[in-house]
C-alpha cells in the first residue's frame, strides 16, 4: 500500500496528503476508492482538470474503469438560444439515474462549478423513467404523449438520443442515457419484439427482452412544467411571456449532494 492513511478514511474528519504530484494523485485516489465504500467525490478547479484526472486514473487503475462516473457540463450558457448537445444530455441523465440507485463503490471527479449546478430531483428522474418488456401493453397514443411530455421529439427517422418515430405498429426510439437505439414491434396493443437497430443503416441488429427509457430532459417538458415556469418568470421579470415557447421549470431542485 503506497498511502497507509487512505485506509478507511473517517467522513467526519479532515485528512491531508501533502506533496502528492504527477501520477501519485491517481494512485492515491485508486487506493481511497478500493478502501472506502460508497461514492467517493473529487473536486477540481476546471473541467479540463477533471478530464485529465479521469484519464490518469483509468491509466493507473484500469480495474476501476467501470466505477469511474462521468458527469459532463452543459456546452451552453444559461441564455444561449440553442439547446445543449443531445449526447451530453444523454450522458448527464445516465449519470443522474445511476447515482439515484444504491452505489456500493465508485468515484466521481467533477469541477466545483458543475457540482453546484441546480439539478432535477431523484423523484423526477426515477418517476419519469419507463420500463418496457416483451409482452407489455403498449397503447400508441398514450405512449406517444408520454414520450413527448418527457422531452422526446417525434421525427420521421431516428438518429440521435431523445428522438422517436411511429410507423404503424413499429416504434423506433433512441433513449437518452443509452448507447443503442431500439425498434419496438407491436401485435395489436402488446409488444411482440424489441430489437437494437443501427441508426445509420436503419437495419435491426439483434433482439433483446426489455429496455429502460429515461426522460429526454433534465426538466419537466409537459404543460404543467411550462405553466409553472411562466408564472414564476412573470413574478421575477417584466416580460410578455405569451411569446415564450418550450420553457419549463422544476417544482423542486437539488444538486449532486441530494442524490
Amino acid at each position: 500500500m503506497l498511502f497507509p492513511h487512505s485506509q478507511q478514511l473517517e467522513s467526519q474528519k479532515s485528512h491531508q496528503f501533502k506533496g502528492v504530484k504527477g501520477l501519485a494523485l491517481p494512485l492515491l485516489l485508486a487506493e481511497i476508492v478500493n478502501q472506502n465504500d460508497g461514492l467517493n467525490l473529487v473536486l477540481t478547479e476546471s473541467a479540463h482538470q477533471s478530464i485529465v484526472l479521469e484519464e490518469e486514473l483509468q491509466l493507473c487503475a484500469p480495474e476501476l474503469k467501470n466505477i469511474i462516473f462521468h458527469f459532463p457540463a452543459w456546452d451552453t450558457l444559461p441564455y444561449d438560444v440553442f439547446s445543449p448537445n443531445p449526447e451530453i444530455i444523454s450522458e448527464r441523465l445516465a449519470f443522474l439515474f445511476k447515482i439515484s440507485q444504491d452505489i456500493k463503490n465508485g468515484i466521481l471527479i467533477i469541477p466545483v462549478n458543475n457540482l453546484m449546478q441546480r439539478l432535477s430531483t431523484k423523484s423526477f428522474i426515477k418517476g419519469r423513467s419507463l420500463f418496457l418488456a416483451i409482452g407489455s401493453p403498449f397503447d400508441i397514443p398514450k405512449k406517444r404523449l408520454s414520450f413527448e411530455n418527457n422531452g422526446y421529439h417525434c421525427v420521421t427517422e431516428v438518429r440521435e438520443p431523445g428522438e422517436f418515430a411511429v410507423r404503424g405498429g413499429v416504434i423506433d426510439i433512441f433513449p437518452t442515457g443509452s448507447n443503442e437505439a431500439y425498434r419496438i414491434e407491436l401485435f395489436d396493443q402488446e409488444i411482440e419484439s424489441i430489437r437494437i437497430f443501427n441508426t445509420e443503416t436503419q437495419r435491426s441488429i439483434k433482439p433483446i427482452k426489455d429496455i429502460h427509457i429515461l426522460p429526454a430532459n433534465e426538466f419537466p417538458f409537459d404543460e404543467a412544467g411550462r405553466m409553472r415556469f411562466l408564472q414564476t418568470f412573470r413574478e421575477d421579470f417584466d416580460v410578455d411571456t405569451h411569446k415564450m415557447l418550450n420553457i419549463s421549470r422544476y417544482s423542486q431542485v437539488g444538486t449532486v449532494f441530494r442524490y
